[in-house]
């Protein structure tokens, strides 16, 4: 993987209209590891919020969200990049970036 995650804050990652993306080997789930190692928040959106629930989930979801990724529930993409971009902006603590994108 050659993207550098220096400097970087957080990242919005996309998702199928399913709410999931690729676990295969060198996927999602390695870019997830990739962002925590280097202290970078991993956002996830769009993301359906109903799909929070363990009985709706599909496996591949269920992973990613077990590797720490933070759904952005009911929200475009575009409003979550919004949202991010301001809380990265306003704010130094990670705590506090998440508590802002997802209020």
């Amino acid at each position: 993987m050659f993207l550098t995650l220096k400097g970087k804050k957080a990242v919005l990652h996309g998702t199928y209209h399913s709410s999931t993306a690729c676990t295969a080997e060198g996927s999602i789930l390695e870019f997830i590891d990739k962002c925590h190692k280097e202290g970078v928040i991993f956002f996830l959106s769009p993301f359906q919020g109903e799909l929070l629930g363990e009985d709706t989930q599909y496996i591949s979801t269920k992973k990613i969200l077990d590797k720490g990724a933070i759904p952005v529930p009911n929200l475009t993409k575009e409003y979550a990049y919004a949202k991010i971009l301001i809380g990265i902006s306003m704010y130094k603590d990670k705590e506090k970036i998440m508590n802002f994108v997802l209020s």
